[in-house]
């Protein structure tokens, strides 16, 4: 997609696409590559050339080992599957890119950042806690899979935590290789696990370490900002992973998703953190038309009605304020009291307001987009 801007400058501003976000299986698409991850696919990474068996069957191969696709070498590539010299399985290129035929500026081998959400939340933290419940119970830290739930339903989870619970594992978790759940919810349960399950299990056991690991694998990964300093220190986070994972799990193969964790910190490099190019927003998005197609049941002219009820909700928010409205504060009802009823703050009170006599007590407040009541704690330093 061009676009062109006449301003100030008295000429055309010419633009392109800078990346593309998508999940694994559209990204495979457009890229030109196979859109299938299963065993019979040998060139399954679309940022560098590993093999099946090379990367996944023997995960003790770094991923530094393997030839990184470019631009040239993607061309070449290209050429020798249309000549008929090499087929699709050699390269794991099937045609060229749609978008190399309307974009001159952009190139798919260095177009696709990760999608973070699809790759750890929903692919790599959902196999491998299943994988570490099921040695937690071989090693008798828990009876069975009930047990562990009781344990997740008597949390106390706040705010935002109540609204993104994990949701029970199944009994046949174990055996399926995963707990399920979405990407809200398997984030929520990997970043509260040392607070729910803490007690339970000895902090040497290999798994736990290998949970801790990923734990601050994902908490980089989703970081809003990352210096540069901190990606040899990425990578190492997910060498070590890797090798407790290959250590403990013995004959388990790595998924392609495992394979894709490894580029990651040579691809915050390339692109910036990569929480930026997550497809959760897209599907809390989706979201709102999945609730409208339940709501209305109307299915002679879907696409339609989307689109009208879609304008109707820009409408409202933009003629409400509320999509602008994040600058603004709002505070709840409250009611007066005296700075000895803040006891643990009335020497503060006392020397930064000397002159007043009576505080307003609120139980939430909104400022600047972010919402504090009680029951959180806001952290000053560290």
């Amino acid at each position: 997609m061009h676009w062109c801007l006449r301003g100030c400058l008295g000429s055309n501003i010419r633009g392109t696409i800078s990346c593309v976000c998508a999940g694994n299986l559209a990204a495979h698409m457009l890229f030109g590559m196979a859109k299938s991850f299963g065993p019979s696919v040998e060139r399954f990474c679309r940022y560098c050339l590993a093999t099946n068996k090379s990367a996944l069957q023997n995960p003790q191969t770094s991923n530094h080992k393997f030839q990184i696709r470019t631009p040239s070498n993607y061309s070449y590539h290209l050429q020798q599957v249309h000549e008929g010299m090499a087929d699709m399985s050699t390269y794991g290129i099937r045609h060229d890119s749609i978008f190399h035929r309307y974009l001159k500026h952009f190139h798919a081998a260095v177009g696709f950042p990760p999608d973070v959400s699809h790759g750890l939340l929903e692919g790599v933290v959902p196999f491998e806690i299943a994988l570490c419940i099921g040695h937690f119970i071989e090693h008798k830290y828990f009876h069975d899979v009930q047990q562990i739930n009781n344990i997740l339903s008597q949390f106390n989870y706040l705010y935002t935590d109540a609204v993104n619970k994990p949701q029970p594992i199944p009994c046949n978790a174990v055996a399926k290789s995963s707990v399920g759940g979405n990407a809200t919810e398997n984030r929520t349960l990997l970043r509260l696990l040392p607070l729910i399950f803490g007690t339970f299990v000895p902090s040497d056991d290999i798994c736990w370490q290998i949970l801790l690991l990923l734990k601050d694998i994902v908490e980089i990964a989703f970081a809003p900002a990352v210096h540069e300093t901190d990606l040899s220190y990425f990578q190492n986070k997910i060498d070590c992973h890797n090798s407790l994972f290959c250590e403990r799990f013995v004959g388990i193969s790595l998924k392609p998703k495992h394979h894709f964790v490894g580029h990651y910190a040579e691809l915050t490099r390339q692109f910036g953190p990569l929480s930026h190019f997550s497809t959760m927003r897209f599907e809390s998005k989706h979201a709102f038309f999945k609730q409208i197609i339940r709501d209305c049941k109307n299915f002679k002219n879907i696409t339609k009605m989307l689109a009208t009820r879609h304008q109707l909700l820009q409408c409202y928010l933009t003629a409400s304020g509320i999509s602008f409205s994040r600058g603004l504060t709002s505070v709840s009802r409250g009611d007066y009291v005296q700075p000895s009823f803040f006891h643990h703050f009335e020497t503060l009170l006392h020397s930064r307001f000397p002159h007043i006599n009576m505080f307003t007590r609120l139980q939430r407040v909104t400022m600047n987009g972010t919402d504090y009541t009680c029951g959180l704690y806001v952290i000053d330093g560290y």
